[in-house]
C-alpha cells in the first residue's frame, strides 16, 4: 500500500514538472527553438510544440479547452513561453536532395500525410527525409 503511493507520489511530482519546462533553456544540442507570437507564421520546418513537447495537434476539442486561461499547462495544449508568445521547434529541417527537386518537407502523420494541413496541392509525397521524426519531402506533380 505504502509502494503504490509513492510511486503514484512520483509520477504525480513527474507529470507536475513536466509542464513547467522553459522552451528556450530547454533546448539542448541541435534543437532549435524559438517563441513567436501568435498569427505569426514560423519559417518552413517549425512546428508548434504543446506541453509534453510533442507537436501540438489542433482539433475542436483542444481549441476549446485551451481557450480557457486556467487550462493553458494541460498536456495536449500548445506551450505558451514566458512573454505569451508560442514554443515552436524544428523538427523537419531542410533536405538537399527535396528541395533540389523544388519540394517541401513536411512533418506527417502515420498515414504519410502532413500533420498541420499544409497545402500539399500540386505535390506529391515521396520519399522520407527523417524517419524518426516522420518528415516527408513532397515534390511537384509533373504534368
Amino acid at each position: 500500500m505504502n509502494c503504490h503511493l509513492l510511486l503514484l507520489g512520483v509520477f504525480l511530482a513527474v507529470v507536475a514538472s513536466n509542464r513547467n519546462w522553459d522552451c528556450l533553456k530547454d533546448a539542448k544540442g541541435r534543437t532549435q527553438r524559438v517563441c513567436l507570437p501568435k498569427g505569426s507564421t514560423p519559417r518552413s520546418g517549425f512546428y508548434l510544440l504543446d506541453n509534453t513537447r510533442s507537436v501540438y495537434r489542433s482539433s475542436k476539442q483542444t481549441e476549446s479547452k485551451c481557450s480557457r486561461p486556467k487550462n493553458k499547462t494541460r498536456p495536449k495544449c500548445p506551450k505558451v513561453c514566458a512573454d505569451g508568445s508560442l514554443c515552436f521547434q524544428l523538427i523537419c529541417r531542410p533536405y538537399g536532395p527535396c528541395t533540389d527537386a523544388g519540394g517541401q518537407v513536411f512533418h506527417v502523420d502515420g498515414k504519410g500525410r502532413p500533420v498541420q494541413n499544409e497545402g500539399i496541392k500540386g505535390l506529391k509525397g515521396t520519399f522520407y527525409s527523417d524517419k524518426r521524426n516522420k518528415c516527408r519531402c513532397f515534390i511537384p506533380r509533373l504534368a
